[in-house]
């Protein structure tokens, strides 16, 4: 395994030290995090009785990365991740609909909508959350 040794002298200030250090840390090749995409509806669209079928549908084709490409529906269809993490079963709605890693999340709430894109991690891993 490699590791990253760095050794400086013990001359140099606090800000030299850090600059050193970070212009080391970039030649470095890091990839940036995967951030989730908003879908949110266009002016006008009014989606709110959408039933979840529905609600998928209308939402697979939105903002596509290529031409032939779909987004699919996640494990919990159109449930909100974030509530249901929190114990409750309540379907999101179209303007809080966001794409993480190829898939279509649906949030319930304003509020759901920013833990998720915040850091959408903690909804998505062990112990998921199950639809009964």
């Amino acid at each position: 395994s490699s590791g990253i040794n760095a050794e400086y002298g013990g001359l140099l200030g606090k800000k030299e030290l850090l600059n050193m250090l970070m212009n080391k840390l970039a030649t470095y090749c890091a990839y940036c995090a995967t951030q989730p995409i908003p879908l949110y509806p266009e002016d006008g669209e009014d989606a709110d009785d959408l039933e979840a079928d529905d609600l998928l549908k209308a939402l697979v084709k939105r903002d596509t990365v290529g031409a032939r490409f779909t987004w699919r529906k996640s494990r919990w269809e159109a449930n909100d991740p974030v509530s249901l993490q929190q114990g409750s079963i309540t379907q999101g709605k179209f303007q809080f609909s966001v794409s993480y890693l190829g898939k279509i999340y649906c949030m319930s709430s304003e509020e759901n909508l920013q833990k998720f894109l915040e850091n959408p991690r903690p909804y998505l891993l062990p112990p998921q959350p199950r639809i009964p």
